[in-house]
């Protein structure tokens, strides 16, 4: 095998890692949406038993347990969205632009690229706030 069927060969394999790895990183993303649409079924589901204040200490109980085990895998996911970004970032970038002589930022900028510092810090503030106030504060707010 010649040295350019070799290069072609690699970045054929870093190619097909990065849409493997973008498609999971999809899939994370939408289950976080199913649980996140889940749960807040749940909420409009019990919201007349919750109006009329008429909500049982069991249900208020399965009710937190719901809220921290949703927590729970909404923050593991986003994590795991995290690393394989990383991966993507690390390893498939910077191996492939090498190959081809440019750099990952040119190469790959959705991943490589990072945000505006400002705008990345709202957005991991408004991450911890919506996730604390809605598997928190809300069955905190119940009787």
């Amino acid at each position: 095998m010649k040295p350019d069927d070799r290069e072609k060969a690699h970045l054929d394999y870093l190619l097909a890692d990065f849409e493997a790895l973008k498609a999971e990183i999809a899939r994370r993303a939408n289950l976080q949406r199913l649980a996140l649409a889940a749960y807040a079924a749940v909420y409009v589901g019990l919201f007349p038993q919750i109006a009329s204040d008429r909500i049982a200490a069991t249900l208020l109980a399965a009710l937190w347990v719901v809220g921290v085990l949703g927590l729970l895998f909404y923050v593991r996911e986003g994590l795991e969205i995290k690393r394989l970004a990383c991966l993507i970032r690390n390893c498939i970038a910077s191996e492939a632009a090498r190959l081809v002589a440019t750099g990952p930022k040119s190469l790959i900028p959705s991943e490589t690229d990072q945000a505006n510092p400002r705008t990345d810090k709202l957005t991991r503030l408004y991450d911890v706030l919506f996730m604390w106030s809605v598997f928190f504060v809300l069955p905190l707010l119940l009787r």
